[in-house]
């Protein structure tokens, strides 16, 4: 039988004890949000940050409905939902991004996609948690939970590099080769660190 785990609300309520860097805050609870519900999870990843990479400026009902659609084609969803609930879905999930600044509310209601960029403590966080839980060098920046913020392996890399030492870790590549010296053995450290 399965035990919960605690941890994540242990870091959590530690760095809010702290007084960490409230926008750091929301994007972890994104994080772990996203984690637990598998649909915002996939609809940011698979459809919000390709619009955002192919320049659209808006997201609409219709596009998070073509969304779940598009699942229910591939198998993914196995049950076609009925309209009213399909959206039901789609305002909660526009609405979870909303609520994590990934989009913003005009006075028309339409849902404008603002310029997102993770903050160095969510990356070092996120970098740090994965390594925490065991995973190589490369597997960190490869993790499929980086795409929650529109990153990909290269601008992992890139902007662990830009937080160096002062987050503890320190890059080094070479081609596909990825080494990181990390300095703080646990999240208890690093929150320390970032706070």
């Amino acid at each position: 039988m399965l035990t919960p785990d605690d941890t994540a609300a242990r870091a959590l309520k530690q760095f809010l004890e702290a007084g960490g860097n409230p926008q750091t805050f929301k994007e972890l609870l994104f994080l772990y949000e996203a984690r637990s519900e598998a649909l915002l999870y996939d609809f940011v990843v698979m459809k919000f940050w390709p619009m955002c990479r192919s320049g659209a400026l808006l997201i609409t009902i219709d596009d998070a409905l073509a969304f779940f659609q598009a699942a229910v084609q591939g198998g993914h969803l196995t049950q076609p939902w009925s309209d009213q609930v399909q959206l039901k879905v789609a305002r909660g999930v526009l609405g979870a991004l909303r609520e994590f600044r990934f989009i913003r509310e005009d006075k028309r209601r339409r849902r404008e996609i603002v310029p997102y960029r993770i903050t160095d403590g969510g990356v070092a966080f996120l970098a740090h948690e994965l390594h925490l839980h065991g995973l190589s060098d490369a597997a960190v920046v490869e993790h499929p939970d980086w795409g929650l913020f529109g990153l990909g392996r290269d601008q992992v890399l890139d902007r662990l590099d830009g937080l160096g030492p002062a987050a503890g870790l320190f890059v080094q590549r070479a081609g596909s080769v990825v080494r990181i010296t990390w300095s703080h053995s646990s999240m208890e450290s690093l929150i320390n660190a970032l706070t």
